[in-house]
């Protein structure tokens, strides 16, 4: 749920069909990644990971490739790859042009999704029973931007809290903390509860919920191969595309690069294929609802070498890649208005001054939360979900309602 969806398992409220057969436009969907930092998610050198797809017939892929190898005279017989273009704007933008409504891009924020991810692994196991209504509230966008600007939108980090749930989240047995270990480490237990550090109210409702949050930790850091990904974008950002491009193709076949992060994961991906399922829409520049997963089991990977619509996939990715990384603004408006990129997990993703100027809501509900924990009430009681109805109503009906559209 929220910026990441639980893959292994889909939630009852997806709505899951029977697979009508109907075969007619079936795509080949070709995907490669740019910035894979694997469980590293705060690598100051790549702060970006790219994911993208392209729906190519391999003729058009090959004839694209050698178009740019010949008129820009790059040499003939060896993998074509983002590097190789870096230093030619004018072949960038060409792409961008020629892969208008066929390739989709999702871009993370790495640092942004950690906070994503710390979201996720810390607060929802407390709030499982009832998280639609902060979702629908807008709390796990609130606990994440927060997070973001707190520990690394200051030149010194009040703690090394994030870097440290980094290294937790990280493979047994390379991981230098326990959850355990963790959990002490950041263990905040004051005589009373005050709003002067957003840290310390993190710490204290991660004392006071203690069982919850190490039950969760304990079950993530097991010993099976799709534990070593749990930090890993790869899946999500497949996940993300796939509904898009099912928005644009009625079924789908997955062809992509080889990646040991995918093949550990491949089980979770096969769980959602022969079946229609609908979910919410990831798209940030559609107006659509929800987004239809429609995909065919077959899932293949190839060596870029021998591909060349893994290898198109590969120069879009890193496009979009360095437009972030550089805040190229005139190649992120291209990439927008060719509809290729589609969703960006990042502190643009959306209009933040709806965060800004409903803070102190926000804060009240973290807070009355906390003060519940450390007073031995329910964690959600009456007044907080009445304080969230609220913040839902704020949100979808005042014009400070959070736009879609991302910020330059």
């Amino acid at each position: 749920m929220g910026l990441f969806v639980d893959i292994p398992s889909v939630p009852k409220w997806y709505g899951v069909v029977k697979l009508k057969q109907a075969f007619d436009e079936v795509k080949t969907i070709y995907f490669d990644e740019s910035g894979y930092t694997g469980s590293d998610l705060i690598n100051d050198d790549i702060p970006y990971f790219t994911c993208a797809a392209v729906a190519i017939s391999e003729d058009k892929a090959k004839e694209l490739i050698q178009h740019i190898r010949n008129d820009y005279n790059l040499k003939q017989g060896f993998e074509l790859k983002f590097k190789n273009i870096k230093k030619y704007p004018k072949v960038m933008l060409h792409l961008i042009e020629q892969l208008k409504d066929i390739a989709s891009v999702v871009c993370f924020n790495q640092k942004y999704a950690l906070c994503a991810k710390f979201f996720e692994y810390i607060f929802e196991p407390c709030i499982s029973d009832i998280g639609t209504l902060f979702y629908a509230a807008g709390f796990h966008h609130f606990i994440t931007y927060t997070l973001y600007n707190v520990f690394f939108g200051a030149d010194t980090p009040p703690s090394n809290l994030l870097s440290d749930f980094s290294e937790l989240m990280k493979n047994r047995p390379k991981n230098k903390i326990t959850p355990e270990e963790f959990l002490k480490k950041y263990s905040y237990n004051p005589k009373s509860i005050d709003l002067s550090s957003f840290e310390r109210l993190v710490r204290v409702f991660m004392t006071k919920n203690h069982e919850a949050i190490l039950e969760e930790l304990n079950f993530m850091n097991g010993d099976e191969p799709i534990d070593r990904f749990k930090m890993d974008l790869s899946l999500t950002s497949l996940f993300y595309i796939c509904a898009e491009m099912n928005n644009r193709y009625k079924q789908i076949k997955i062809v992509y690069d080889e990646s040991k992060s995918i093949e550990a994961q491949k089980d979770c991906l096969l769980d959602l294929t022969g079946r229609e399922i609908f979910i919410p829409n990831f798209n940030h520049f559609a107006d659509r609802e929800k987004e239809r997963l429609n995909i065919l089991p077959e899932i293949k990977s190839a060596n870029s070498r021998d591909c060349y619509g893994v290898q198109v996939a590969d120069l879009i990715a890193g496009i979009t890649n360095h437009a972030y990384k550089e805040n190229d603004l005139s190649l992120k408006h291209e990439l927008i208005k060719n509809k290729i990129l589609t969703c960006v997990v990042a502190p643009e993703i959306i209009n933040y001054s709806v965060i800004d100027i409903f803070y102190q809501i926000y804060v009240k509900v973290l807070f009355e939360m906390t003060n519940n924990s450390f007073n031995n009430m329910p964690l959600v009681d009456d007044n907080v979900t009445e304080i969230l109805s609220y913040l839902i109503y704020l949100c979808r009906y005042t014009a400070y309602y959070p736009s879609k559209r991302i910020k330059f």
